[in-house]
C-alpha cells in the first residue's frame, strides 16, 4: 500500500467515525443514553489526550529518552503541547456555561444543550489545533509536492467529495432524527431558479478574476524562498496534457470540490459556527499552502462563498466554488 492511499484511507476512517458520534449526537437530542455516550467519549478522549501531553512535556528533557537520537527534546515538546492543547479543548466543551458563551459571542448557531453541537464544537477545536500544528511546526514543502505529484487528481477529487457529502449527511442525523429530505434543506441543497444560477457563475467568474489580480499583490509579501516553494506547490497541482484534458480536469476538479466543500463546509458547519469562523477553517485546511499569504486568498473566497449561502443557499455556493475552481484551472493554459 502506498503512503498516498494509507493517507486516504485514514482520512476516510477518521471521517466516518466523527460523522457517526455526530449521527448519534443528533439521535442524543431524544435519546439519553446517546446523549451520554457522546459526552463520555469526549470525556475520554479528553483525558487520553491530556495526560499524554502531560507525559511528553515531562520527559522531553529526561537524557534516557530523548537521547536516543530518534526523536529530540523539542519534538517531545512540541508533541506534547499540541496533545495538552487537545485535552484542554475537550474540558473547555464539555463545560456548559462555556459553550453558552460561546453562542452567544463567536458561534451565533451552537446549541449548548445538543450533544451534537458539543461533539462539533471539540472536533472543530481539535481540527484547528491540528491543522495549525501542521503548518506551523510539523510542516514539510517538499513532503507535499512529492505528494502532490504522486496523488491522482480525478481519484482524490471524486473520493473527497464522496466522502464530504456522505460526512454531512451522517452527521446531519440522515434518517435518526430527520429524514433524507429535511437534511437536505437544512444543508441548504435545495434548487435555484435559472436566473440566480447563471448570476452565480458570473460571481464566481469575478472571485477568479479578483483573486487572480490580487494574488501577485500578496505574493510580494512573502521571501524569495516562500515563493519559490509556493511556485513549485502550484505547479505540482496544475494539470499537464492538451487542451481537452485541462478542460475534463477543470471540470471534475471543479464540480466534486464545489459539491464536497461546500456541502461541508457551508451547508453543515457555517449553520453552527458562522460564516467567519467557518472562512477561517475553510483556509487552514489547504495545509499544503503552510503559514503563507495565500490562506488570506483562501479566507476571502470563504468569506465570499459564506455569504452567498447566507443570501441565497448552499447550492449557490456550490455554483460559485465549482465556477471559481473551474477558471482557476483553466488559468493554467495561459501560464
Amino acid at each position: 500500500m502506498s503512503s498516498t492511499t494509507f493517507q486516504l484511507l485514514l482520512f476516510t476512517v477518521f471521517m466516518m467515525f466523527v460523522a457517526l458520534v455526530g449521527w448519534f449526537g443528533q439521535w442524543g437530542r431524544r435519546n439519553d443514553i446517546a446523549r451520554y455516550g457522546v459526552l463520555t467519549l469526549i470525556g475520554i478522549l479528553t483525558g487520553i489526550t491530556g495526560l499524554l501531553g502531560g507525559a511528553l512535556l515531562l520527559i522531553q528533557n529526561n537524557p534516557s529518552v530523548t537521547g536516543m537520537g530518534m526523536v529530540g527534546a523539542s519534538n517531545f515538546g512540541a508533541l506534547g503541547f499540541i496533545f495538552l492543547s487537545l485535552g484542554l479543548m475537550g474540558l473547555f466543551s464539555l463545560i456548559p456555561p462555556v459553550r453558552v458563551l460561546l453562542s452567544r459571542t463567536v458561534f451565533p448557531g451552537l446549541d449548548p444543550a445538543a450533544p451534537v453541537h458539543t461533539w462539533s464544537l471539540y472536533m472543530y477545536g481539535t481540527v484547528m489545533i491540528f491543522v495549525v500544528a501542521l503548518i506551523s511546526v510539523l510542516y514539510n514543502p517538499d513532503a507535499i509536492i512529492e505528494s502532490l505529484k504522486s496523488t491522482p487528481i480525478f481519484t482524490s477529487a471524486i473520493l473527497n467529495a464522496v466522502i464530504f457529502v456522505a460526512f454531512s449527511l451522517v452527521a446531519g442525523g440522515i434518517w435518526i432524527y430527520k429524514p433524507f429530505g429535511e437534511v437536505l434543506a437544512d444543508l441548504g441543497l435545495t434548487r435555484l431558479p435559472w436566473k440566480t444560477v447563471g448570476l452565480m457563475i458570473g460571481y464566481a467568474f469575478l472571485l477568479a478574476l479578483f483573486i487572480h489580480i490580487i494574488e501577485p499583490v500578496l505574493l510580494q509579501w512573502v521571501d524569495p524562498q516562500t515563493r519559490q516553494t509556493l511556485t513549485e506547490i502550484g505547479k505540482a497541482m496544475q494539470t499537464h496534457g492538451s487542451v481537452g484534458y485541462t478542460l475534463m480536469a477543470a471540470t471534475i476538479v471543479g464540480v466534486t470540490a464545489g459539491v464536497g466543500e461546500e456541502t461541508l463546509f457551508r451547508g453543515l458547519i457555517q449553520p453552527v459556527f458562522g460564516i467567519v469562523p467557518t472562512a477561517l477553517l475553510f483556509a487552514l485546511i489547504h495545509i499544503h499552502y503552510g503559514l503563507t499569504v495565500l490562506l488570506i486568498e483562501l479566507f476571502i473566497v470563504g468569506l465570499f462563498l459564506g455569504f452567498v449561502r447566507y443570501r441565497w443557499n448552499t447550492t449557490a455556493a456550490i455554483i460559485v466554488h465549482a465556477g471559481f475552481d473551474f477558471f482557476a484551472i483553466l488559468s493554467s493554459l495561459l501560464s
